[in-house]
C-alpha cells in the first residue's frame, strides 16, 4: 500500500519553515487537506507535486479528499499552502 506524497521545493519548504515530513495545509475555493510534505529538488518553486497512492482510512480509500481540491476537470489548481 502506497501512501499519498505530496513534494515541494527546498526554496517553498525554506519560505514556509517546514521540514521534510512536517504537514502542511493546503485550500483551495473547493476544499482543504492536510498532509505531511517531502522536499524534492526539481520542482519549480510555487509548484506542489501530488502523487496518489493507496491510502486508505478504515479501509475506505481517501484519494477524494486530495482530489476535491478541485472539482473542475484539471491537473492544475490554484491553492494556499502554510505549514500547521
Amino acid at each position: 500500500m502506497q501512501k499519498d506524497q505530496l513534494f515541494i521545493s527546498p526554496e517553498d519548504a525554506a519560505l514556509l519553515h517546514v521540514a521534510a515530513g512536517e504537514s502542511v495545509r493546503i485550500e483551495s475555493i473547493d476544499g482543504a487537506v492536510t498532509r505531511p510534505v517531502a522536499i524534492k529538488a526539481g520542482i519549480k518553486t510555487g509548484v506542489l507535486e501530488c502523487v496518489l497512492g493507496d491510502t486508505l482510512r478504515q479501509g475506505v480509500p481517501i484519494r477524494s479528499e486530495m482530489l476535491a481540491l478541485s472539482l473542475r476537470p484539471s491537473k492544475v489548481s490554484a491553492v494556499s499552502v502554510r505549514k500547521v
